[in-house]
């Protein structure tokens, strides 16, 4: 029953997080216009490689913390997830550009 309901509060959180991401329309504001310089894109990936992974360890000493389901660990793994589907899809995509 206990993982019922984290079941439910990590799909609220995610469909919120989720919304705010496709409401301010972030991820293609920061990686649709990375022609400027040659190396913009790579730059972006590895900022966004170590914010991720930042937030992947503090919600590892949570985990370790508090227990294995808690519900702040949720609440960020719901943040993660939804990152991870907006900004992994944007990250991979080839431009039709040239330099």
């Amino acid at each position: 029953m206990k993982f019922i309901a984290f079941f439910i509060i990590f799909s609220v959180f995610y469909g919120i997080f989720n919304w705010i991401i496709r409401k301010t329309d972030f991820h293609n504001k920061l990686f649709g216009k990375c022609r400027m310089n040659k190396y913009t894109k790579i730059i972006l990936i590895l900022i966004f490689i170590s914010f991720v992974f930042s937030f992947e360890y503090g919600k590892q000493l949570l985990n370790h913390k508090y227990g294995k389901l808690n519900y702040i660990s949720i609440i960020v793994g719901a943040f993660l997830s939804s990152l991870y589907l907006n900004f992994v899809p944007l990250i991979f995509k080839r431009n039709k550009s040239v330099y």
